[in-house]
Parts: structure tokens; sequence; C-alpha cells
């Protein structure tokens, strides 16, 4: 066996992929193994059934797609020759693969552009018809990588292993997440003192000892080992980008991993590349240390997979040797750790490898990509990559599949990392300079090879893996194959195997079942995925998992669906027998062009105007889910055997009335046949409407009868389940949609479907067809209560306001004294009605005076401005913006009593937002105003010395005016009249002044008040939709006594300064706040 010698003519960069044979001992490396960027591979026909016209198919070689292969190969048949010198079982060393010469031009599926090449824009070249590598980036065009990253699709959550030699110190060219995990080769047989170590992290003291310039080292390296003395013959300047620890990237310093990593999952980096196909996948990378022992390589594999790991790029290889070599090698290593450790973690750990097919222009890829012939369900973790040219023809020195062509395929043989810099001089090649618009030097990595071509494979599988984390070894392998682009002989040809890679169709899911049942182990709950290419092929789909999956396109697929977890959705067609064991869905429209058996408690969701052409069965349990209004056709007879029931849903389509009305829901073209009492298992899901029998009138239809019920009668039903305070909104909200639906009750069904009704009538359609479950929060949010709630939050909050303009009178000044403040004040609460909550968060400034009048009067007044916030958990929310002016008078009697006097005023504008009952989401905003005056009296006494107390006892009378609004948001939304409402309150306070010293004093205080009516904030009206049908919002009743308690402190600063703060306390049966305020004065 031979080294694979690179081609100067197809390499621009060599120092990093061959081992410098003055430096190396090579002779090892060149027995067992080469690395693959110095040559290509090639592609084939993805999207059609296997065509070996050109080449007869070997005996063991499936025609149809199927993954299993024989572990042997019979000589001496047609189109193989005899020259297997004496192996058992081989093929000729120089198969012939498809003819390329008479076979079509490859046409790239790219939008050809006129003229020159056009510039780079948002980092992807403009697609053109023969892609000029001298822009090394228009490789993204030739695998349609636009088309995935458009969608969003670039490899999140996907862990792709990368083994291979020399990790360099560059992560920025990766991104500072995505480089997750280093491994480092510990084998060191037979390395001399010059060898080099490609592991980072090492300490990089010692290196004066060898002599070497530490300018030259971009790398840490342990003492006494030698730095790669290739470097020495380079003369260079360093790129001019900071961001750069080691100095920019240049040509000695990118070694292999690192292109092969930066085209897989490089991030754009500004000046230096547009980065690579899966710039958000994580990498884990191995270095074997250019050694690619056995040992390092299966340590490599084993590590990658333990760091998560679903994806291993592999772009190395042996192909020395014919495909007789390959086959007789594989019989004697057939049990080797190697294999057996591939096997391994293909089977048990779901790993997909992807190698390099090679570059030596044999008609057979490398000896790795042999793997399935002596492990045959090894396909469904393996694919090969050969590489194509920028026109789409094979590159000259790049392995063909050969006899791998059912697992292998093609992509772009010199992808590169396209490099801005200042000028390069490169003492071994004078060509490294690439000169590029206006004369501006581009330093281009471009090497040539079908190492390149892997990780561009790689990356796509890192791109579906992202899409669909739920995908198993098998799906990968099947997607990226079948959604190759169909070059060279027509279906999957020798020489370009399935075609030539289609990253933006493979992020859709795959175009074939081409090797047997597609497993999709859909999981989590929650999971909703797409397929949406058309499927074909003659294999079949077995849906687990609790996830739902949903096939969007026009599928000709011929094996068996089965749906055994989860939901299976079809948007339009399949041409299958389907088995539901589980939930199977058939959209709006949709066709299924076979038989369907549902059994086992499965369900078939039947979408409206929805059609099976064939039977459709019934057995053991199995339901049939159809919503009020929709059919479902069937072509074929319907046998309704062991039934679970007949599901039927909410009304999708007709407005129901206090009147029966007759509906089919199943046509049957062969007959409807059914055990006795069978179709009479109805069940329906929802209060708003009553399903009372069901029927048929010619043998080939079941029909419904439908009425709708009476909403109140529904209210106080559900009602016997809630909290009181949800209940009393649940009443509210169902007088006020059975008003409204007493006035549509007298409508056509063409004035609720057209005119200023319409809307009317879609909403009270999407109303009657709520679930039990969800009746009893559409009631709630019909009734609006957002509205009187937040009102009602905020006149308490403002309460609190006047009394704190109340307490600065209670603390007098020298007379003819003023004492001017500041404060901002912060108030939390919450109010919590059984299962229903709200959050209250208020923030306030104030800014205020106090005058002395005369020895026995005191005046104060304030300005306050600030929002408060409230938020239910019910779903609406609502910000007042308010100011507030308050003024009080206190007058001290005598010693011992006193009067205040108080009065208040605050502007408001209240936003709220909701929904409406039906999803919609409603928006106000209404203008108001709360006058308050309070007039108090008390009597203060001396206590613990040089304390003192103080006691009053009073009314305040609140008065809330609010302007008339209109929500936006539908037919639904609330139309509310103006609203005024009076509240008189019962006062009583205490407060205790202890004084510490001269300049400080604490005091403390608590007091009642009392409504002496319950305060009705709800708000009369009717729904936007309506012509007369009146109601009122609902609300929550906030408790009519509450009681408040606090501490504070008080210091004198000197020279006319003091500073104030106190915790304060509101609670009550259901409601409580806490308030924190804290201020300074300053008094003259």
């Amino acid at each position: 066996m031979q080294c694979n010698k690179p081609r100067n003519t197809e390499l621009l960069i060599m120092n990093k992929l061959i081992l410098n044979t003055k430096l190396k001992t090579v002779a090892a490396v060149c027995a067992t193994i080469f690395l693959t960027a110095c040559g290509g591979g090639g592609g084939g026909g993805g999207g059609s059934s296997p065509d070996w016209s050109s080449t007869p198919t070997a005996p063991g070689v499936s025609n149809t797609g199927s993954a299993d292969t024989p572990d042997t190969l019979e000589p001496d048949k047609p189109g193989f020759g005899n020259n297997c010198k004496g192996y058992p079982l081989c093929v000729a060393d120089h198969l012939k693969p498809d003819s390329t010469e008479n076979a079509p031009a490859p046409n790239l599926n790219i939008n050809p552009v006129a003229g020159e090449l056009p510039p780079v824009l948002n980092g992807y070249p403009e697609a053109n018809p023969r892609l000029n590598f001298n822009d090394l980036t228009q490789y993204k065009n030739a695998i349609n990588l636009k088309t995935a990253h458009d969608l969003g699709y670039k490899g999140k959550g996907a862990v792709v292993g990368v083994v291979d030699d020399d990790i360099s110190d560059y992560a920025e060219l990766f991104g500072s997440t995505t480089r997750i995990s280093y491994g480092c080769s510990g084998h060191q047989a037979g390395i001399s003192e010059l060898d080099r170590l490609a592991c980072p992290g090492m300490v990089s003291d010692g290196t004066e000892d060898m002599n070497i310039d530490p300018a030259y080292l971009t790398v840490k390296v342990r003492p006494f080992d030698v730095y790669d003395n290739a470097k020495l013959n380079r003369v260079f300047r360093d790129f001019e980008n900071p961001t750069f620890q080691h100095g920019a990237p240049h040509s000695d310093t990118l070694n292999h991993m690192d292109i092969v990593s930066y085209l897989l999952a490089g991030r754009a980096v500004p000046g230096y590349g547009t980065g690579g196909v899966a710039p958000e996948a994580k990498l884990v990378g191995y270095d074997v240390r250019d050694k690619f022992n056995k040992e390092d390589i299966i340590e490599g594999w084993r590590f990658a997979v333990s760091n998560g790991a679903k994806i291993i790029n592999n772009s190395y290889g042996v192909s020395d040797m014919n495909d007789a070599g390959h086959v007789a090698q594989f019989n004697a290593d057939a049990n080797s750790l190697s294999f057996r450790k591939m096997d391994e973690h293909i089977r048990k750990d779901g790993v997909l490898f992807v190698f390099a097919a090679g570059n030596d222009g044999l008609t057979y890829g490398s000896y790795e990509g042999f793997f399935p012939y002596a492990y045959p369900k090894a396909q469904k973790g393996l694919i090969v990559a050969a590489g194509v040219e920028s026109d789409g023809t094979i590159a000259k020195s790049s392995n063909r599949c050969g006899l791998m062509a059912q697992w292998c395929l093609s992509a772009p043989y010199q992808p590169g990392v396209l490099f801005k810099g200042r000028q390069y001089v490169d003492a071994l090649d004078k060509n490294m300079v690439i000169r590029g618009s206006n004369d501006e030097p581009l330093l281009g990595l471009g090497s040539r090879g079908t190492s390149l071509s892997a990780p561009l494979v790689s990356g796509t599988a890192a791109l579906v893996l992202g899409r669909y984390p739920w995908m198993s070894n098998d799906n990968l392998r099947t997607t990226i194959l079948t959604t190759a682009q169909d070059i060279g002989a027509k279906g999957v040809d020798s020489v370009y195997g399935w075609g030539l890679l289609n990253a933006g169709k493979a992020v859709k899911g795959p175009a074939q079942f081409a090797f047997g049942m597609f497993d999709a182990n859909v999981t989590g709950e929650d999971t909703v995925s797409f397929f949406e290419n058309d499927i074909s092929g003659n294999g079949g789909l077995n849906k687990t998992g609790d996830g739902r999956l949903i096939l969007d396109g026009e599928n000709t697929y011929t094996g068996v669906t089965n749906v055994m977890g989860g939901m299976l959705s079809v948007n339009k067609s399949i041409t299958s027998d389907v088995y539901s064991g589980s939930k199977f869905h058939l959209n709006d429209n949709a066709r299924v062009k076979g038989n369907v058996q549902v059994d086992v408690n499965g369900f078939l969701f039947g979408g409206n105007n929805s059609t099976i052409d064939g039977n459709l069965t019934f057995t053991q349990n199995g339901n049939l889910f159809v919503q009020l209004g929709d059919v479902l056709n069937v072509t074929g007879k319907t046998e309704f055997g062991d039934t679970g029931g007949i599901w039927l849903g909410g009304v999708s389509k007709y407005y129901a009335r206090p009147n029966e009305r007759l509906i089919t829901f199943l046509r049957s073209e062969g007959g409807i046949t059914a055990k006795d009492g069978q179709v009479q298992r109805v069940y329906a899901d929802g209060e708003m409407v009553s399903r009372d029998k069901v029927g048929t009138a010619t043998g080939k239809d079941l029909y419904y009868s439908l009425r709708r019920n009476n909403v109140n009668t529904v209210a106080m039903t559900v009602k016997e389940r809630l909290d009181p305070v949800l209940a009393h909104n649940v009443v509210q909200g169902g007088r006020n949609l059975e008003n409204l639906m007493e006035e549509a009750d007298k409508l056509s069904d063409k004035e609720l479907a057209t005119g200023s009704y319409a809307q009317t009538g879609r909403l009270l359609i999407r109303a009657q067809s709520e679930r039990t479950d969800g009746t009893a929060t559409m009631l709630e949010q019909l009734a609006a209560g957002i509205h009187a709630n937040s009102t009602n939050v905020f006149a308490e909050t403002q309460s609190r306001r006047l009394k704190s303009t109340a307490d600065k009178l209670d603390r007098p000044l020298k007379t003819g004294e003023t004492d001017v403040f500041a404060e901002t004040k912060r108030d939390t609460g919450d109010w919590k009605h059984g299962a229903a909550s709200g959050g209250l968060t208020d923030f306030r400034q104030t800014l205020g005076v106090k005058y002395q009048a005369g020895e026995q009067t005191t005046l104060a007044a304030t300005f306050d401005a600030g929002q408060t916030k409230w938020d239910e958990n019910t779903r609406g929310s609502a910000a007042v913006n308010s100011f507030g002016l308050n003024a009080g008078v206190r007058h001290n009697l005598d010693n011992m009593t006193f009067v205040k006097a108080l009065l208040g005023y605050s502007g408001y504008k209240n936003k709220t937002a909701r929904l409406n009952g039906v999803d919609i989401r409603a928006e106000g905003e209404a203008e108001g105003s709360l006058t308050q005056a309070a007039l108090l009296s008390g009597f203060r006494l001396p206590v613990f010395g040089s304390g003192l107390l103080e006691t009053e006892i009073g009314a305040r009378l609140d008065i809330l005016r609010q302007k008339a609004f209109e929500e936006k948001g539908g037919a639904l939304a609330w139309k509310a009249d103006k609203l005024s409402e009076t509240t008189p309150v019962g006062l009583l306070n205490v407060r205790l002044t202890q004084p510490l010293n001269d300049k400080t004093a604490l005091f403390g205080f608590a007091g009642v008040e009392h409504d002496f009516k319950k305060r009705d904030y709800a708000l009369t009206g009717m729904f936007k939709g309506a012509n007369q049908a009146r109601g009122k919002t609902g609300a929550w009743d906030m408790p009519q006594t509450r009681w408040n308690a606090g501490l504070g402190i008080r210091a004198e600063l000197g020279r006319g300064w003091s500073a104030f703060g106190n915790y304060e306390h509101t609670g009550s049966s259901r409601y409580k706040s806490n308030s924190l305020k804290a201020g300074v004065g300053y008094r003259f």
C-alpha cells in the first residue's frame, strides 16, 4: 500500500495536511492512513430509486434502496472482471463507474446570474450557474445552504464530534459556546523529539531551551518539545485583527482540524469568513496527533459520544487498495476492535458517522466506507462523502462512490475559508496570495479534497438534528441521502451516489422512505415537527413517541403508515394504508389514498371535507372524532365494529340555535355497517351545545342533531365548581352572552354570515365550540372584570395617599414656619379570590408643603404622580397612570382635642388588556377622576413620659367618575357607558409617637376603614358586535373592611433638614398590600 500524495495543483495549503517528511516519521502514517483533504469525492442521484444500468448490480446489492446488504459478494458476475488475484470473495479492482461521458450534464439547482460574479450579500454570494471557487464561499450556494439558514436552522442543539489532527488555539473562529470539549491522544509510540504537540492548553515555559523565537509560537507547547520547524520557513506579517489572542489566522497555524471544523460549524468573523454550515452547533474535537492509530480513533469516538455527540465527522481514511482488497480486508477485520466499536456506537449510541470517500481518483471509496459490507445494518449510521467540482462534475481526484453508492452522496470538493488581511509572503509557495476586488490581498484557504466534502455533510446533519432533535441516525441518513439533488446518471449511481448534498431541502425532512420503515419517535408532548417535502419510496412510516408529526407534502410513499404514539397529521395527502393505535389527524381537505383502520383505543380526527379513498374500519375501541359542522368522506365502506365511540367536538361551521337541526358528519359511498348500538356511543366535549342523537337517513351517511343550550343555565351549572367570586363573574359573563345569542337567534344564517353581523356570528360559533374544561374561563373573560378590579385597586391606593397627607398634619411646626418635602413610595400587594388572584405594583413620587398658620392650626398640601400596575391570573392586566392633589388642615381645639378636614382629587387613565373569551385580545383606555373628602375628630394623650398617643375617628366620601369608552378587539370587545359611583367610608386611626432624643423620634400607627356600601365599579354597556343586547361587566368584591398598621422614624439632620421613612401594611380577608416610603424635608 502506498501513501496517497497530495496534488499541488489541487491543494493551496499543504503544511497542516501532510506531515513534513524532514521532521516527521511518516512511514507509519502512510502505511495506515491518509488525511482526505488531500483530494476529493463524488455524488449521485437523490430523489429517485437506484439505477445500476451502466454497471449491473452485483449480487447482494439492492436495486430498491433496501438497507440490508449481504455480508459477501460473489465474483465472476456480469460487469465484473476476473482479476481478483486469488481473493476468495472480491470484485475486480477496476470496476468502471457509470459513464459520465454519455450522462447528461449536471444541472445544479441554482439560479443563474448573468455577468461577473456578484459581491457577497449577507455572507452568501449570489448563485452562479458555474460556481467559481476563487470566491471560496460559493460552495454554500451549491448545497442550497441559504435556504436552511433563512428558515432559522443553524444547528442549535446539535453536538458534532470531529476526530482529526491538530487542535489549534483559534477558538474565535468557532465562537465561545461552539467548541465545548477537547480531547488529545495519549499515545506517543515512536515519536521523536522533533514531533510537535497539537493539543492546546499546555504550558509555554522552556521555550528558551528550544532556541526558537517566541514570536513564532502561535500555540502553546510543552517544555523540550520542538515546535514544528516548518513554521520557521515562513516569513509573514500577521493580519490586523485584535480579537485573535494568538495573532490572526494564517495558513501555517490553521491546520486540518481547523479547516474541517470551520466548514462544519465555524461562526462568521468579520473580515475572516462567513461561517460554516451549522454555526450554532457544538463541536467536540479530538486530536489524534497525526498518528491516526486504531486506538486513538476509537478513543476519539468514545470521547465524542461521552460529550453528547450524535454525529462524528471523519475526514481521513485508507484508499490505496482496490475493491477486492477492501472486501478481503473486511473478511479479515470483521471482528476487529475498531469495527466492533463503530457498530456499537451506531447501534447503541445512535451515532451517525460521516467519512470522506478519499482522493485517489478511484472507482471506489476509502476502506472505512466499506464498513456496511461487514455489518450490513450499519448502513443506518454511516454516510460517505465524495467530491464534485464547481460545475457539478465529479472531481478528477475524488474517489467515486462505487459499491458504496447506497450510503454515499456528493458535496463540493473545494469549499473554502476566506480570510482577508495584509500581504502574506510564503517562502514555500509564492501562490499563497490571492487578489480580491480593488486589488485587496485575500488569503484563501482553498484546500481541495473529500476531507472538506465530509464536514459539509456533517454540518447538514447538524442542521437537520437541530430542527428534529428526536431523529435517530437512521432518520438522519435517510433525510440527507434522499434529499440530495440527482446529478449524473438518473437515480442512485456508482459515481455520485444519491447526488449533490442539498441542505435547504434536508432541513424540511426526508424526501423518500427508501430504506424500509422510517421510525419517527417524536418525543415530548409539546413537540410539533413538520415534514415539508413530498415523500416517495417503497418504505413506510412508524410514528411513535408522544409528540406530533405533521406531513405537509403530497406524499406518494407506498409502505404502510402505523400511528402508535402521539399524533400524526396529514395536511395534504398520503398514498398508504394507515393503522392508527394512537391519534391520526386529517386536516381540512386532506386525502388518504388507502384504507384506514382505527384500533386499540386509537383515534381518527376527520377534518372538514377530508377524504379516505378506501375503506374505514373501527375495531377494539377505535374512535372517530369530528368537529360539529365538518364532514368526513369515505369512498369505500365504513364499518363500526367494537367502536370506542363517536366524539363530536365543538361547532366549527354552524351557529347552533335553540331549535334542533340535523347535520351530516360522515358520508361513506360504500355504505355504513355497525354492530347494534355502536353508533349510539356518542360523546360530546362542551357544554354550550347539545347533540341529542346520531342516525342515518340513507345508509351511506351519519348525522347528528344539534341545538344550543341556554348560556344562563350553563353558567349556573359551571359556577357550582368555582370560587364564589369567580362564580359571580361567570354568571355575569353568561348573562351577557345569552343576551347576545338571543339577539342572534332572530337572524338568518345568511345574516349571521355576511354584512355587519358577520364577525359577531363567527365569534359566537367559536364560543359555542368551547370545551367543557374551558367554559368557565371563557365566561369569566367575557365578563371583562379587569375594568372594575383595576379601578378598585387604584381607588384603594389613592385613599392611602390622602391618609399620608393627613399624617403630615400630626407634627406641628413653630408658628410661621414652612416645611417642604419630597418622598417616594412603592406599594406591592395581591388580591386573592380562591383560584383567581391579581398582583399590584404602585410607584409614586410626591412633593409637598406644610405651613404652621398659628399655634393651633397646621396646613398641608401635596402633589403626587405615578403608575399603578395590576395583573390578573385570568390573563387581564391594567396600567393606571394618575396624578393627585391633596390638601388638609388640622386645628387643635384645646390641649387634648382636635379636628381635621381633608380634600383630594386624582385624575387617571386606565389602560387595560385582556382576552375576550375567544382568545382575541381586547384593549381599552378609560379616563376618569376620584374626588375624596374626609372629616375627622380626635384626642391626644401624653404617654411614656415624652410620648404622645393620638386617636381619631371620622368619615370619608369617595366619588368616582369615568367617561364612556370602547375597547378594541372585535365583536366581543366591550362598549362601556360612563360610570358614576359614590362610596361613604368610616375611619378610625391610632398613632403613637415616641421621641428617642431631641432629634429623632419613632412612631407607630394602626387604623381601620369600612365601606358602608359595596364599591360597584362594574360597567354597564354591550358587546361591540351587538345591536341592542345590553349587559354589565363582572367585578371582584373589594373587602368592605380593611385595616392597616405600620412603623416609621423621623430624624432632624440639622440646618433645617430632616429625613423620614416608614413601612405600612394594609390587610383584609382577601386583599393586602405593603408600602415603603422614604423622603426628606427642609424647614425654614
